[in-house]
């Protein structure tokens, strides 16, 4: 744990605190109660939705099948897990909850339990994302860290690109014309600065700089997909750009919906009121 920290997004990869505890037992013959402490210690779980198809479960019938010795892993976990809740609540409703197995609809293991359980730190990506976690999706769970005297378990990450690596990268007219006008890189550690720009929203000198390196950009921008895409791009007309792959329960499939929408409206309109649409490609 002092060299090595495996992270994990999401219950996708939850197996990894199986199979470290599978390397350190059966692999470098570790005894159970130092391999669990390492890997507790190794591990850390973010979970990125609260949706519940996202928070896998893996039949169990599957796992004999195709990974015999980890469901093995996964009952001793629970068979110890189990007993020490119990200890502390007895047996009942909150103690089914944190178990690492589920019954119904299918008997299946709760990747987000063993995740939960396997990792030293479990964050949100947001402030409310993350209470959600706490009091919603993992609230037993929480609720037992809590009385065990670990209330910091549970963590907040808020998610995000930094400044200096995205505009300051991605952008470096941008960033140039923000040091300018701020007199010093301070604004790239320290977002705040940048609210000495709102004194001068209405500069026209500044406004030109902001458009022609926007403008600039989005050349950059053009030039890169004909080079690679054959695909010719209005520079006058607005990007409006997906960036990942399309999800049935996301905004993604909003803006699909809002494509469909847009496309029907302009079919709709006369050419006069089409004249007045803003391009977009």
């Amino acid at each position: 744990p002092s060299k090595v920290s495996v992270q994990m997004n999401d219950t996708h990869p939850t197996m990894a605190v199986v199979e470290m505890m599978r390397l350190l037992v059966d692999v470098q013959k570790l005894g159970w109660d130092e391999a669990w402490d390492l890997t507790r210690r190794t591990c850390n779980y973010t979970n990125h939705t609260v949706m519940p198809e996202a928070l896998e479960k893996w039949p169990v019938e599957m796992m004999e099948q195709l990974l015999p010795r980890h469901l093995q892993i996964v009952g001793e976990i629970n068979l110890r897990w189990m007993q020490e809740v119990s200890k502390m609540y007895g047996d009942g409703p909150k103690v089914w909850g944190l178990s690492l197995f589920q019954e119904e609809p299918f008997k299946g293991i709760r990747m987000g339990n063993i995740a939960v359980l396997g990792s030293y730190k479990v964050n949100g990506v947001a402030a409310l994302h993350t209470e959600i976690v706490k009091k919603e999706t993992f609230a037993d769970f929480y609720q037992y860290f809590c009385d065990k005297g670990q209330k910091d378990k549970f963590v907040n990450m808020t998610n995000g690109v930094t400044p200096r690596r995205w505009i300051h990268c991605a952008n470096r007219p941008l960033s140039d014309l923000f040091t300018k006008h701020l007199g010093s890189h301070k604004w790239l550690t320290d977002m705040t600065v940048m609210k000495q720009l709102i004194a001068k929203k209405d500069d026209a000198a500044l406004q030109k700089e902001w458009m022609a390196a926007k403008r600039a950009a989005k050349e950059k921008l053009a030039a890169f997909a004909k080079e690679h895409m054959g695909m010719e791009l209005d520079c006058d007309a607005l990007f409006d750009v997906q960036f990942k792959r399309i999800h049935e329960y996301k905004r993604q499939l909003l803006n699909c919906f809002y494509i469909i929408h847009r496309y029907l409206t302009i079919k709709a309109a006369s050419p006069s009121e089409r004249a007045k649409f803003q391009k977009r490609v």
